[in-house]
């Protein structure tokens, strides 16, 4: 797929969904005031991948990283639902892979959280990373 930023898509076969690492919230505008237990927000994509145990225990979609379950599911009151094979993920922010830049950590967050499956094993694998950044860290001068 060709993007021109300068020209408008008038269609195209493709789905593009925005998705934020960020976990940002929607905020609900449609709350009658007697919801008093309600919550007021809407859960993020990456709150729902952290709990996607609730919506579905199979192994297959435990075994999935954030980039594959962002593409295949979405969430409809309340449940898993699958997309269509045409979804597009346009996963933000983006930093730079530069070690020496200001962002290079948030690089290596975020890049983590795409391609990792977060089971079992990710957490031990995810506790060597931040030792190796740390060494990282000390060896280049550089502060996470």
């Amino acid at each position: 797929m060709h993007h021109l930023l300068s020209l408008k898509l008038h269609s195209s076969s493709f789905n593009v969904i925005p998705i934020s690492l960020n976990g940002s919230r929607r905020v609900r505008s449609n709350m009658s005031e007697n919801d008093t237990d309600a919550a007021c927000t809407s859960k993020s994509l990456v709150d729902v991948y952290a709990n996607r145990e609730q919506y579905n225990d199979s192994q297959q979609v435990l075994n999935m990283n954030f980039k594959q379950f962002a593409t295949t599911f979405k969430v409809s009151n309340g449940k898993l639902e699958k997309l269509p094979d045409n979804a597009i993920p346009r996963i933000f922010p983006t930093y730079s892979c530069n070690p020496k830049g200001p962002n290079f950590a948030l690089y290596c967050k975020y890049h983590f959280l795409r391609y990792t499956n977060h089971g079992e094993e990710a957490k031990t694998m995810l506790g060597m990373a931040r030792n190796l950044l740390m060494k990282y860290s000390s060896i280049h001068g550089i502060n996470f």
